[in-house]
């Protein structure tokens, strides 16, 4: 909670309410809709399809399960709930993983500031890394003015520092044979 509540504030002032809102609730992008056959006949059928994503402390079954139950409250017994691909099931490395000290540490160290770990509010692959158990923290350079846009772009200081950070925690983690 404590986690979900810092990111919030980091991501209110750059990026409005919605993303920030997003870390507590399901949202739903319905990216498609297609059905019938010509605009002068009514359609024998439809069919949506859905970007869902699960907000960390839920599962995609639970999701899911709802919202059969809520088609059923309906009468909409002519409907098929299926998934296309397996669900990216929310994750993140506790905050007390000792992976994640060592990432502090060596952030604190390159940069002479004290971090503020926050959640990232965006699929990424490090989901791949965690459903094998293997802590994972996403730390890098950005702008977030223009993050994913035209144009994307980040300072080069920021990059060198970065890169730096990386270096300290390859070592810290590996135990150390490179000087620090």
């Amino acid at each position: 909670r404590e986690l979900i509540r810092r990111t919030q504030e980091v991501l209110r002032p750059r990026l409005g309410t919605a993303p920030a809102e997003a870390l507590e609730h399901v949202t739903v992008n319905v990216g498609k809709i297609q059905g019938g056959e010509k605009v002068n006949m009514v359609a024998g059928r439809c069919e949506a399809h859905f970007d869902l994503r699960v907000p960390i402390g839920l599962e995609t079954s639970q999701v899911l399960a709802e919202l059969r139950r809520e088609l059923e409250a309906l009468g909409a017994d002519a409907y098929r709930v299926e998934l296309y691909s397996e669900p990216n099931e929310p994750n993140y490395t506790a905050p007390e993983d000792p992976f994640v000290g060592i990432v502090l540490d060596a952030i604190r160290a390159v940069t002479g500031e004290e971090p503020s770990p926050v959640l990232q509010w965006a699929s990424s692959d490090a989901r791949f890394f965690r459903y094998r158990g293997i802590p994972t923290v996403q730390y890098g350079p950005c702008e977030l003015e223009g993050i994913h846009g035209y144009n994307e772009r980040v300072k080069v200081t920021d990059l060198v520092q970065a890169a730096r950070v990386y270096a300290l925690v390859a070592s810290r983690s590996l135990g150390g044979f490179w000087a620090a």
